[in-house]
């Protein structure tokens, strides 16, 4: 993976920390905590190190499914957005998906949210 930051930057804090809120979920154990100004964070996850093979791909185009999770401080606002590409063997973009922005209010809930993306992969 790879981040970039402005403001002080990523840490990695175990739940629930400063955040206050469990998890909805007992296998997570850690979350990304992010600074006052934009952040970035990317993973890239090859398909065939995670056992999809050439002639599955181009044959059966299984789903795919991407998810993750945020939310915002109390005591101030944020915004959220995720952006999904597949990218061919050359890193290419064969397909995009961006979220809209999700603005989340100062004085929120702080409430954990999910957001997920589908697809079939078809190349």
């Amino acid at each position: 993976g790879q981040v970039e930051n402005g403001g002080d930057g990523w840490k990695i804090e175990e739940l629930p920390g400063d955040f206050g809120k469990e998890f909805p979920s007992e296998e997570v154990h850690k979350y990304f905590v992010t600074s006052y100004e934009w952040c970035r964070k990317a993973q890239v996850i090859d398909l065939r190190v995670e056992g999809y093979w050439e002639e599955l791909m181009d044959t059966t185009q299984p789903k795919i499914v991407v998810k993750d999770w945020y939310a915002g401080r109390r005591d101030a606002g944020c915004l959220y957005e995720l952006c999904v590409k597949l990218l061919s063997e050359n890193e290419d973009v064969l397909a995009e998906y961006r979220s809209e922005t999700i603005a989340i209010p100062e004085d929120n809930d702080a409430d954990w949210t999910e957001v997920s993306y589908s697809c079939e992969l078809s190349l």
